[in-house]
């Protein structure tokens, strides 16, 4: 039977057993990433390797320090050594208390950074999260030429890189950059002022009826938005899709129904409606089909002539102004 005294037992312990580390920092260029941290009182490491799990990575923040270089907060890491060679030791994971997310229920997965950008699942969905001040952008790039190579390369044989190495076996891998600050001209790019649908091939979109409401979420008297979407796709690129687009006619009853009501307020008031110009309506779209029930061109309603009666001076300016208004706004409409 083996014994091992206590001296022996704790040796053994302490030299392979494992450590929790203090990370100072990360070198993220090797091709494994590095990390430098410490572990017992005066014991400190640099070059370690923290292998990442395919398909994951991240890169943990730098230390916070005082004034005299000792570390107050930063991330931490468990250090494994293979072998029980103390000398020989491994970043198996690393994690953050200052930014990691919490309170996630059973199930739930996330990915999120120090900025708080969350990618999260959960039982109401897939939420992706980012902040007003930072852009939230889906792209599409050019493959790579290495990754072109690779999908060439006959069955057992090995692949070669832009640079001449292999890309499995014994050859040098080249790992992969960041691409999200490549060109693109298919991407959809949405900050805090604008949403942007950039495709420089063929934009298709398929719908019932969309209805934009305006930006302070007002409609017009008759319930409805001033500018609808008619049609049931848009193709082509932007120039179709300003084709399809088609504002709702100062003739149109959702016009009316407003304008009906402004002209009742001048007859009841006796006030001489001005005669707005005649504005050709243009030919519907090939391919779009009006709701049953409506015309085209559509038959404005009769307007009730009352007789006149005294107003105010005050209430008079206030009418006109609107009418010039209203006249303005179909003018652009128009």
């Amino acid at each position: 039977m083996h014994r091992q005294s206590p001296l022996t037992a704790g040796f053994v312990g302490y030299s392979s057993g494992g450590a929790r580390a203090l990370v100072d920092e990360i070198n993220d260029n090797p091709l494994m990433q590095e990390m430098k941290g410490s572990f017992m009182h005066g014991e400190a490491r640099e070059k370690i390797e923290s292998p990442q799990n395919y398909g994951f990575t991240s890169m943990v923040r730098p230390a916070t320090k005082g004034a005299d270089g000792s570390i107050e907060e930063c991330a931490e890491a468990y250090i494994n050594f293979l072998g029980g060679n103390r000398s020989f030791p491994i970043a198996a994971v690393m994690d953050d208390r200052r930014f990691r997310l919490k309170e996630l229920k059973a199930g739930n997965v996330a990915m999120f950074d120090y900025l708080q950008h969350q990618l999260h699942f959960n039982d109401d969905g897939m939420f992706m999260t980012g902040r007003t001040d930072k852009k939230l952008k889906i792209q599409l790039a050019p493959p790579p030429q290495d990754s072109q190579a690779q999908g060439k390369a006959a069955p057992g044989q090995q692949a070669a890189s832009t640079d001449g190495s292999s890309s499995s076996g014994g050859g040098r891998n080249k790992g992969q950059k960041k691409r999200y600050d490549q060109k693109s001209d298919q991407y959809l790019e949405v900050t805090k002022d604008t949403t942007t649908l950039h495709h420089d091939q063929t934009i298709n979109y398929k719908t019932g009826q969309h209805s934009f409401t305006p930006p302070d979420g007002g409609t017009t008297r008759a319930g409805g938005p001033l500018v609808q979407i008619f049609g049931d796709k848009f193709t082509a690129g932007l120039g179709h899709f300003m084709k399809q687009v088609t504002a709702a006619p100062p003739t149109s009853s959702m016009h009316l129904a407003t304008k009906g009501y402004i002209d009742s307020i001048f007859a009841a008031l006796g006030i001489t409606i001005p005669t707005l110009p005649s504005l050709p309506m243009p030919p519907l779209p090939p391919g779009v089909t009006l709701p049953p029930g409506v015309t085209w061109p559509p038959t404005p309603p009769a307007v009730r002539i009352v007789k006149p009666t005294a107003t105010t001076v005050t209430l008079m300016q206030r009418i006109e102004a609107l009418e010039r208004r209203v006249a303005e706004l179909e003018a652009k409409v128009a």
